[in-house]
């Protein structure tokens, strides 16, 4: 399987290479209500990352559309 990258899934500075390493490191992805696959995986510099993507099944293809450290997530709070 392929992946390809769309300008949006940049937003966060990921690098490719950090996204792949993730991708690899999390394994099998999580398949969400609307189609899309999840994955939540480490890169090589420890920070885990949050990715989604598309599956494009005619051409054995993810287009990842979203790449971000969950770091970075909101809504949880420790009050």
């Amino acid at each position: 399987m392929e992946f390809q990258f769309t300008r949006s899934s940049r937003k966060h500075r990921i690098g490719r290479g950090s996204a792949k390493a993730a991708l690899v490191a999390a394994g099998t992805p999580e398949l969400l209500d609307d189609g899309k696959l999840k994955w939540v995986g480490t890169d090589e510099r420890d920070r885990e990352l949050e990715i989604v993507g598309v599956p494009i099944e005619a051409e054995d293809l993810v287009l990842i559309i979203y790449v971000m450290p969950t770091t970075f997530q909101t809504g949880v709070t420790d009050d």
